[in-house]
């Protein structure tokens, strides 16, 4: 019986926490659905007397099925009715709506037509949807330049994937004759609001010497900022810069010392002297440092590698104690050394 308890007592208790989670899980969703359907029906209400904003968020609550039942044809309804009224929001998602076939046929040129109407009243997100059809020849002839005339016109609002693209298209000499400065310009400014694939074509820039002086130090920073957000490219490019010594000469040399360390813990391991001990727990500490010194430089976070080589001290740590506690208990074990006087009557 005490057996059955003790498996059943923690089986109930992860029992009791895993349904109290579901429960709250389920009246905060609830709570969510009753905050999205009053909300509804607040737009609703204002989108029937002709509300051109509550018409386009009812539409995008029917698109999404936010507070009401999913009805896509149902969205591009209110979406036209605030089209017709001018709103570019609208005109934009009616295009969309158009251009991906949801809940209307499929039709480019239409989805031109909405986006273009969008896009003259200074929509962003409009200009650089046509700045992707002409680019690529999507319900019109491809035509670089119109594409670029386009991408321009939100770029000059501060779009920074705009930025990105007319920064592209100089560099490529895509509708415009190419310019490696006006490229790099370009990309500054989108890198500058953290645009991680303008981050690493700057990175990428500095490193090659295309319309900047080369400077490596410049590149590992521009690379750096990039892969903190996740760019693979720029992972790989600033783990080559620091194999090579480029740009952050320091963290090539932390990370020969972390390999070289780690051997000589592995070596020590073996030790029996009386000193090994503190051998072992020097090299640890200096293991430790230089990890801690290799991870700072690096600038890297969240990725396996990283968190291997952060666990290394753990882990050497770990083995070190697991092996003083090993030598504690087999020096317990051994019977005690009578005392001289016993010895001296033995002989």
């Amino acid at each position: 019986m005490t057996t059955f308890w003790k498996i059943a007592a923690p089986v109930a208790c992860v029992a009791l926490i895993c349904g109290a989670a579901l429960t709250w899980w389920a009246h905060r969703q609830a709570a969510i659905d009753r905050k999205l359907a009053g909300e509804a029906g607040a737009y609703r209400v204002r989108a029937e007397h002709g509300d051109a904003e509550a018409q386009t968020k009812l539409a995008g609550a029917f698109f999404y099925g936010q507070g009401v039942r999913r009805d896509e044809a149902e969205a591009v309804r209110w979406w036209r009715k605030a089209a017709d009224q001018g709103y570019a929001e609208a005109r934009f998602s009616l295009g969309s709506a158009y251009y991906y076939g949801k809940g209307v046929r499929q039709d480019y040129v239409e989805a031109l037509r909405w986006y273009r109407k969008a896009a003259d009243q200074g929509y962003a997100a409009a200009q650089k949807a046509l700045d992707y059809m002409y680019g690529h020849g999507v319900g019109v002839p491809q035509d670089y330049a119109e594409a670029l005339r386009w991408c321009r016109k939100a770029a000059d609002q501060g779009d920074a994937e705009a930025q990105y693209c007319v920064g592209f298209s100089y560099a490529e000499g895509r509708g415009v004759p190419q310019d490696d400065a006006e490229a790099t310009r370009w990309y500054r400014k989108a890198a500058d609001q953290g645009y991680a694939k303008a981050q690493y074509a700057l990175a990428f820039r500095y490193y090659k010497g295309q319309g900047v002086p080369q400077d490596y130090v410049e590149a590992v920073h521009w690379y750096r900022k990039a892969a903190n957000q996740g760019h693979a490219k720029a992972r790989r490019a600033l783990k080559m810069m620091y194999f090579r010594g480029q740009g952050a000469p320091l963290v090539r040399w932390t990370a020969i010392g972390t390999i070289l360390l780690g051997l000589l813990m592995l070596t020590a391991l073996l030790l029996r002297s009386k000193c090994a001990r503190w051998v072992r727990w020097g090299l640890w500490a200096a293991l430790f440092a230089t990890v801690q010194a290799h991870w700072l430089l690096e600038g890297l976070w969240g990725r396996w590698d990283d968190r291997l080589l952060i666990a290394m001290p753990a882990v050497f740590a770990v083995v070190v104690v697991i092996m003083e506690v090993r030598e504690a208990l087999r020096a317990s074990k051994q019977p005690p050394a009578p005392p001289e006087a016993v010895w001296e009557s033995l002989s």
